[in-house]
């Protein structure tokens, strides 16, 4: 997801149909996150969508919801629609235009919250910077559209220069709300309405993400509330050798869009007691399997494995 050529962007494994089984395969795939989608199950709802990462299940985060709404369009053989769906945290329009296994796809976040202001010292510091790496006029705050992110404006060489040390974050976030699932999104200008972003996480599988669509939105709202700036184009996994642009438009609520690029199909063969649990009084054989899509991005049950392109 939001790379211009391949092997670029963040990748997804997208399970279909594959229930409770995605617990367990997110913590083989050791990517940030994976997702499930399910069937709707209720009126107005184009799918069920479950994210993981290697820890826990979280219920929402912006790429994987880019990535799923591709995969349900590739598996359902819609080339252009609005799809939503329902996560852990509520409803969620995406738009899709998909051809040959690549297209755009937007996602309309809900409106954005605005926590507390945050002295972003500290957390600089964690990160192998000091206080002058502030960028003046724009102050460090945790805004969330669903997962919360703080945004912490800096100068763009010393974002270049940031580094993740897990232990010195761990301690320069204790105090602050959810830090285990906070996201540090350091932004910096890099030119007309561009920007250059980094994000670094205490989840266990990230540290740092080369896209974070959680996290731009919130920004954009941010930008949108202290500068009146209502379109932006955001470049980050740069220095990872992961890039990524993700597009922010808050004209019309909060949207963020990227391309996404399906490079991979298959089936993933799963225990049957894995696949679809059954009751005690029903076992199922343990030699038997179960056929998951999947789409790398990935789409289990089918799997699809895909990349924001």
């Amino acid at each position: 997801m939001f790379a211009e050529q391949p092997l670029q962007g963040n990748l997804l494994s997208v399970l279909h149909e594959a229930g409770g089984v995605l617990e367990r395969v997110a913590r083989r795939f050791l990517q940030p996150e994976s997702s499930a989608l399910l069937s709707a199950d209720a009126p107005g709802v184009s799918y069920r969508h479950r994210i993981f990462t290697v820890a826990s299940e979280i219920p929402f985060v912006g790429h994987p919801c880019l990535g799923a709404a591709a995969a349900h369009a590739r598996r359902t053989g819609v080339r252009a629609g609005t799809f939503v769906q329902q996560t852990r945290f509520g409803r969620h329009e995406l738009d899709v235009e998909m051809a040959d296994g690549l297209g755009p796809v937007t996602l309309h976040q809900d409106p954005a919250t605005f926590g507390p202001v945050v002295d972003p010292g500290p957390i600089l510091e964690a990160l192998g910077l000091d206080a002058t790496a502030s960028l003046p006029g724009l102050r460090a705050q945790i805004v969330s559209t669903g997962l919360p992110a703080l945004i912490i404006p800096v100068e763009l060489e010393p974002l270049r220069h940031a580094r993740f040390n897990r232990s010195k974050l761990t301690a320069a976030l204790q105090g602050l709300p959810t830090p285990g699932s906070l996201n540090c999104h350091l932004v910096a200008p890099a030119g007309a309405d561009t920007w250059r972003a980094r994000s670094f996480a205490l989840d266990p599988s990230v540290g740092e993400d080369p896209a974070t669509g959680s996290a731009v939105g919130p920004f954009g709202a941010d930008l949108r509330q202290h500068r009146g700036e209502e379109s932006l184009v955001v470049d980050q996994g740069t220095e990872m050798g992961s890039p990524s642009r993700l597009y922010v438009d808050t004209t019309r609520g909060i949207a963020v869009m990227g391309a996404v690029r399906v490079v991979s199909t298959g089936t993933y063969n799963l225990p049957v007691e894995v696949a679809s649990p059954r009751s005690a009084a029903q076992p199922a054989a343990p030699t038997a399997s179960s056929r998951v899509a999947m789409s790398w991005m990935v789409s289990c049950a089918e799997a699809t494995l895909m990349t924001r392109s």
